[in-house]
């Protein structure tokens, strides 16, 4: 009888921890980040509404950057979070996603740009106006490029550093010296842009 009871209430305490562990999804998944059980936490995130487990769907984005595992880290925040467009970000008011959009957009930027996926990290900027391509947004690109020399000279890749330059300030040619709205921007034409991105190079290789 004393065995039988014994069994009865081990089966009932497993029950209730199967029961607890489904009605708190949370603290399983907490559990999992805190065991650095990455995959476990991405297989029940993942099956969450994107509004859902904000927190720990940035501490598994942290996770992955602090592994290099990039494109996790993308793949979490993408299509798994609750975000706005890195031009809305600036209207804290307006959008409740932001704060966090501000805080994880400048991670993976960063990282893109540590993997040299330059390209990349340009969607991940900041931008004034919500056309990525409007000369508006000439101070975020010269931000942009500013960030990958000073990067690239750093990192004792002078030469590569001098190829950025001349491939990527053809946007001032595009998007400013020929853009119909270019001429609100004057101080961002291309021939002034190669001025301050060669003295940003220049200054980049004293460091």
């Amino acid at each position: 009888m004393r065995r039988i009871l014994y069994l009865s209430l081990t089966l009932c305490t497993l029950l209730a921890l199967a029961c607890g562990s489904v009605n708190n999804p949370e603290a399983e998944i907490a559990m999992a980040l805190a065991n650095g059980e990455l995959s476990k936490a991405d297989a029940m995130l993942c099956m969450q509404p994107r509004e859902k487990y904000t927190e720990l769907k940035a501490r598994l984005i942290d996770e992955y950057l602090g592994i290099d595992a990039l494109d996790k880290a993308i793949y979490i925040y993408e299509y798994k979070t609750e975000h706005c467009s890195t031009y809305e970000m600036q209207y804290s008011s307006l959008y409740g996603s932001a704060e966090f959009t501000k805080r994880y957009t400048e991670k993976i930027y960063n990282a893109l740009i540590r993997a040299d996926r330059f390209d990349e990290a340009w969607e991940y900027h900041a931008l004034s106006y919500n056309n990525k391509n409007y000369p508006g947004n000439a101070p975020d690109y010269l931000s942009y490029m500013s960030d990958v020399v000073v990067y690239l000279c750093s990192s004792g890749r002078a030469n590569e550093a001098r190829q950025f330059i001349s491939q990527k300030s053809v946007w001032f040619i595009t998007n400013v010296d020929n853009h119909e709205w270019g001429t609100s921007y004057p101080n961002f034409r291309y021939d002034i842009m190669r001025q301050e991105l060669n003295k940003i190079f220049n200054e980049a290789q004293q460091l």
